[in-house]
Order: C-alpha cells, then structure tokens, then sequence
C-alpha cells in the first residue's frame, strides 16, 4: 500500500474541490475579465466563491483575495504591505522562502535562530530598537519542515513594547498593527495608542478599536471622550468608530462632536450615521451648546438639525412631539426653527402617519403663527405629514399666504416665499390662487413657482382647469402643466379629448418619445386606441437599425471633445455625471473611456439594450391614479423613492401605491441621435473618451 507523506510541500485535493472545480476547468472557459456570456458566468462564480469565503472567515468579501498558492499569497502578503504602508520587514531565518525572499529584496532584516532553530528573540529585541520604521514582524509559529515551534506570544510581548517606547511615530503605528495582525493587540496597549502624542496614530488606533469596543465598555467610554481631541482627522475617525458603539453610549460623544464640527461636513455624516435612535434626545443636547456664527459652522449646524429631524420622525410618535416641542422654544432662531421642521417632516413622510397628539397641535399651532414663512412653510408640512391637516391655525395661515401672494404692492421674492406655502394648502383653498398667478400677466418667477406648486395638489377639478387656460400659459408653463396631464392617468381622458375636439393640437404639444408612450401604452385600452388615432404609434421600436445606420458614420470619425462637452450638458448632464459635471441618477461615466468606440456608441443609441437593473425605468401608479416613473433610488419598509432626470426624486409610501413595475427598458430614452449629426455623435464619444489617451 503507498501513502502519501509529503502534504507540507503539497497536500492532494479533496474529492469535493474536485468535484467543484471540473465544471470551470472543462465546460466554462469563460475568462472573467471579459464581457461577454461566459466570461460573466465566470466572474459570478467568482464572486461567489469570495462571498462564501468571507462569511466562513466573517470578513468583508472586498477583502478576500485568491491566489494562484501559498507562496504566491505570502508573497503578497509581505509585498502588499511594504508597498502600501513602506517600512521595513523584519523576519526569521527559518521562514519558508515565500516569506524570506520578499523580505530579503526588500531590504529588510533577517533574525537569527538560536540553537534550537527557533527565533533569537534577544536579536529581535535588538533589531527593532535599532529600526525606526519596522512595519512588519513575521514570526512562523511552527516549521513546516523541522516541525519546531516558536515563541510567537514572546515575540508578540517585543513588539507591544516598540509601541510604548518606539521614538519614531512611524515605527510605532507600524508596531500597532504587527500587534493586530499577530491577534495580540490587548485593550492596555490600545489605550496607550489612543493616547499616544501623534494624532496620526490615534486615528490608526480608532480604526484598530472599532472591532472591541462592542465587548468592551471603558474602551467606549475612552473613544467617546476623544470627541474633543484637538486633531480634526482623529475627531472624524472618532465619528466613525462610535458607530460600531450602542447609540445610547455614544451619544455623549455624538452631540460634542456634532456641535463642535458642524462646519466639517463629512465629520457631521460620519457622527449622524451613529446616532440610531434617540435622535430627539440628541437634538436638545446640541441647541444647548454654545457654537461658533462663522458661515460654515451655521450652515452645518442647519443640516445637522435638518438629519435629526428627519431621523427623529422617522423613529415614533415619540420623536414627532420631542421634535415639535423643540422647536417651539423660545429663543431660537427661525432657521434653526425651519431646518428641525423641514427634516421632521421627511421624516414622517417616508413613514406612516403617527397618532394624533394634542400636545403636538399646540405646539404646531403656536409655529404656524410665526413671522417667518420658512417656520410657517415646514410647520405646515409637519401637520399635514402628522395628520393635522385640520387644524384652524393651518387655514389661517394658508389665507395669509393666499393674500400676501397675490399683492402686487409686495416684492416678488416676498411674494414668492408665500406661494411655496400654497403648494401645501387643498385645491379649493388655493387653486384658484395658483392659476391666476400661472398667467402670462404675473411676474414670470411667480409663474413658474405657482405652476409647480398646483401640480403637487390632489383633486381632478386643477387637470380641468389648467387645460382650459393652456394658450394663455407660456411656454414654461405650458410644459409643467403637460407633464402634469400625462403625470395623472385620470387627466389623460381630458387631454385626449381636448386633441379630438381641437381645443388643443398634436403640434402644439410636440410630444417626445416618453411623453407618447404613457399615452400609447401606460392608459387605459380606451386611451390608447385614441391616441393611436390622433398621431400614431410612432415609437423607436427597432433600435439595432438606428445602430446599423450610425455605426459606420461615426465610428473612427475624429470628434472634437469641447463641442462634445456641450452636447453632454445639453443631452446627458441630466441624468450622467462625468468629471464633476451632471446628476448621478443613471451610471456614472468616468469609465466611458474603457469602451471602445462602437460598444459606447451602440449605448448610447440603444440604451435599453444592456442595462444594470438598478437603472431600470419602473412606472407608479398611485392609490389616486398618478403615475410616476424614475429608477429606484432608494427602499424602506414602508416607501419608496424614484429618481429621475436633473436630480429630482419622488417618495411615495407603500400604501399608497397601487402598482409598481418595470418594462424592461432603461430610464435613458430612445432617440438622443435626433439632436445630433454624426460629426455630433462623434464629438460627444470624443469627450467621453478623452482620459484615454
């Protein structure tokens, strides 16, 4: 009988990775850096296989890196490092070549052994006293040939000493982590790297804590203390490491860190993102403190209050009448008083309507009596999120506003101000209002405002009545009011009918692609035969004809890339970002460049041909017939969020949506060659592209 006895060079498969691994070696050729069929199949098995390593090991998938073999893993083990952080490595004599090799070209030391053939630990000890900048220490627990086993703890106790009285800050960070991933990095040494007189290192040993500090309470309670560390970059990480703490033991930290660094707006994300519940409680904590009126320490502030709002309205009943009560203290000032409101208002609207309260209406009542419109304005969007919409005081208010809208003698901006407030009254209280204000006699801002604000009311009589003035409305007008028609499936019968009768015609409208397809085939049956009547089907069906067409025209045609950058402001900035410039709502195109020309041209003429799913056009439609359509942006338990073109986004709760489905097409639209030649379409690839070259 033979026995394989040689596994430290080279242990035999199992019989399951065997049977795993044959289909990927003999049927899916596929290489998965390519973009094809089966190199997809491959990537995903890929991703797979990490994903399923990461949560054996309880590691972050990103952080799962394969390997051809172990002598590849350790060289990148060592390689990594040192060219990431720099640093000198520091090994034994007896490590396996993988280790000793990369350690040795890279001009770190090699450790002698004692005559036992493990690590001279008194040669060690001396190595890292004399190195400033030992990075890392690798220390084999047993040989793989020899069998002997080092003193791995002692080796350990070395390096937490370089960490208490290293002179050089670099070498101590680098001891720092030698110490984490020896899995020797004990409570005692970490509070004496967060206390250490670099702040570079106690940011690195934040980042280092963040793994105990849900088992350890004093460790916590140290971290939280640091939020007045003079350093603003260990403040930040300081935000982002009490994020792995309970909110409740945070919050102490939270709220200084909140008030002190309102002018940093990514230390004011990082804090937000660990206050969880509690969020009212925390807004009283901050109005108390003291802050400094520099601009940018104002302007934080207001979004800071802003979040917690939001978040306190979206947390219980609770946090609505906290939030209420803050707000109507005396004393503060009304942007203070506006930013808290405005937030608790999105907060409750992306949650369901809490119980009533009267201590809520009081209080909302006594803010709908302000001076400023801005109080009033979020006041009212609370009560109606809240379900106050009845209160006396939301009437009243909303008659002022009627009143000073339409007074000529007032500026426009003043003027302005209180016809946002109308936007959030019924049609029967200010509809009337808002569509004389739509009319070519008003100042052109008020009728753009009053314009969008009628659309955001409920009620069939607004579609009636906006149809019956459309030749008076400008052209501005004339397009929110046509959206707003197609918007709402009820209107659609009245503008179908307003075509059919000549009250309105088809060229007047010039209805593009989007705007005839909710027509053509998101309306009743009823609708859509008409419509098909009145101007035809005229839908981009065939899209790899235009394809076809185009191709040859543009590709290998040089392009000029500052007439490109036009043309995407012009035709893409709506719903792209590139270089800074646009709205993210469809991909990000920094990476245009790796296509080549066809396969980029071939997206943008047919946009629905290949598309990731998370940029897949959905159509709404609501309880009350309304159709919204945009890509998913974002998900709660009880709503739902579209984004669509320039930034603009839609929350709609989950009661309240009747359907919700996708068509299989992107939100990108057919058709964009309309607004360009081929000398434009090859001007635009050429912007596209530019970076690479």
């Amino acid at each position: 009988m033979e026995a394989y006895l040689d596994h430290a060079a080279s242990t035999p498969a199992r019989s399951e990775v065997v049977e795993a691994m044959l289909p990927w070696l003999a049927e899916h050729p596929g290489n998965p850096s390519g973009s094809h069929r089966l190199a997809r199949e491959a990537r995903r098995a890929i991703d797979d296989a990490r994903d399923a390593v990461a949560a054996l090991l309880g590691a972050d998938p990103g952080d799962v890196v394969f390997t051809s073999g172990g002598t590849e893993a350790d060289n990148l083990a060592v390689d990594g490092v040192l060219g990431i952080r720099g640093g000198v490595a520091v090994c034994g004599a007896t490590e396996h070549p993988a280790v000793l090799d990369p350690v040795r070209l890279s001009g770190g030391v090699v450790v002698p052994t004692d005559a036992g053939g493990r690590i001279d630990l008194g040669a060690l000890a001396d190595a890292l006293d004399a190195i400033a900048d030992v990075r890392l220490v690798s220390v084999m627990t047993a040989n793989n040939e020899t069998g002997v086993v080092n003193p791995v703890p002692e080796a350990a106790a070395l390096v937490a000493e370089l960490l208490r009285t290293g002179e050089s800050a670099l070498g101590r960070v680098h001891a720092l982590w030698t110490l984490q991933g020896l899995g020797a990095l004990g409570a005692d040494e970490l509070l004496v790297a967060l206390s250490d007189s670099s702040p570079g290192i106690r940011e690195q040993a934040l980042v280092a804590a963040e793994e105990r500090l849900p088992s350890s309470a004093p460790l916590a309670s140290f971290v939280a203390d640091m939020a007045v560390d003079p350093d603003a970059r260990v403040r930040m990480q300081v935000a982002l490491t009490l994020g792995r703490v309970e909110p409740s033991e945070a919050q102490d930290g939270l709220w200084r860190l909140l008030a002190r660094d309102a002018r940093y707006r990514w230390t004011r994300y990082a804090a937000l993102a660990g206050v969880g519940d509690g969020a009212a409680q925390l807004l009283r904590a901050v109005l108390m403190v003291e802050v400094a009126q520099d601009t940018d320490t104002a302007a934080g502030l207001l979004d800071t209050l802003r979040h917690l709002g939001a978040m306190a309205g979206a947390e219980s009943d609770a946090g609505l009448t906290a939030t209420v009560q803050l707000a109507s203290r005396p004393g503060l000032a009304p942007s203070w008083r506006a930013a808290m409101l405005d937030g608790l208002a999105d907060g409750l609207a992306r949650t369901e309507a809490p119980a009533q309260s009267e201590t809520v209406a009081e209080n909302l009542a006594v803010l709908l009596g302000s001076e400023a419109t801005p109080v009033i304005r979020a006041a009212l969007r609370v009560a109606t999120a809240s379900g106050l919409g009845e209160l006396p005081a939301r009437d009243e208010a909303l008659e002022r506003a009627r009143l000073r809208a339409v007074n000529s003698e007032l500026s426009v901006d003043t003027r302005a101000e209180d016809v946002a407030l109308l936007g959030l009254g019924t049609y029967e209280q200010v509809g009337g209002t808002l569509l004389a204000l739509m009319e070519s006699t008003a100042p052109p801002a008020l009728q753009v405002l009053a314009a969008r604000e009628l659309t955001t009311l409920d009620g069939p009589a607004r579609g009636a009545a906006a149809l019956a003035r459309f030749r008076r409305y400008g052209a501005e007008i004339k397009a929110l009011v046509l959206e707003m028609l197609l918007r709402n499936r009820p209107f659609h019968e009245l503008l179908i009918t307003a075509l059919e009768t000549n009250v309105l015609t088809v060229g007047e409208l010039n209805l593009d692609l989007e705007q005839r397809r909710r027509l053509l085939r998101r309306s009743s049956d009823d609708i859509q035969a008409r419509a098909a009547a009145l101007f035809g089907d005229h839908e981009f069906s065939n899209r790899q004809t235009v394809v076809d067409q185009w191709l040859p025209e543009v590709v290998g045609r040089p392009g000029n890339p500052d007439r490109g950058a036009d043309h995407f402001q012009r035709l893409c900035a709506q719903c792209h970002l590139f270089r800074g410039v646009g709205h993210p709502v469809g991909p990000d195109l920094g990476m245009a460049f790796t296509k080549g020309e066809e396969d980029l041209l071939t997206s943008v003429l047919d946009p629905s041909a290949a598309f990731a799913p998370e940029y897949a056009n959905y159509l709404v439609e609501t309880a009350n017939g309304e159709l919204l359509n945009g890509v998913v942006a974002a998900e709660t338990s009880s709503s739902v969020t579209l984004g669509r073109a320039n930034g603009e986004t839609s929350t709609v709760l989950r009661s309240q949506i009747r359907n919700l489905r996708t068509e299989g097409r992107s939100l990108m639209p057919d058709g964009l060659e309309q607004g360009l030649d081929a000398a434009g379409l090859a001007d635009l690839l050429a912007y596209l592209r530019q970076h690479s070259h």
